[in-house]
């Protein structure tokens, strides 16, 4: 995967160049739900007055198109297989489930490529964040 911001090591760790300024700006580190967003929208200026601290879902609104948003308002009310981005049946995703109860980790399901679908997706299905409904 191929990233576009800048990364740089501190203290042996990899961190975005761009947090790693902001951090040492504020003089603390950022929260997991702290996002910190390029005003100019070029994500290779790190320039502090081009940074600034937003919560992960305002970063995420501010990123989202005109276009990408009537599509979520027109696809939002749609679930599992009615969702026209779903890589999953309703019947593999119980099968899912019942590997899950059964003592199966979401990490070795999804690896197991087995499923369409990564094992992030899982993930989400084991916690409960995607395909509730079933």
């Amino acid at each position: 995967m191929v990233t576009k911001y800048k990364a740089i090591k501190v203290s042996g760790k990899k961190i975005d160049e761009h947090r790693h300024i902001m951090q040492e700006h504020l003089g603390r580190k950022l929260s997991r739900d702290e996002c910190v967003h390029h005003i100019n929208g070029d994500p290779r200026d790190n320039r502090i007055e081009n940074l600034e601290v937003v919560s992960r879902s305002d970063h995420s609104k501010s990123h989202v198109t005109s276009k990408q948003m009537k599509r979520i308002k027109r696809l939002g009310k749609r679930k599992g297989e009615q969702h026209t981005n779903s890589s999953l049946t309703r019947l593999q995703v119980i099968e899912i489930k019942q590997r899950l109860d059964a003592g199966e980790t979401w990490w070795k399901i999804g690896k197991s490529g087995d499923y369409p679908v990564s094992e992030w997706a899982i993930k989400k299905i084991a916690h409960g964040i995607n395909w509730t409904h079933v």
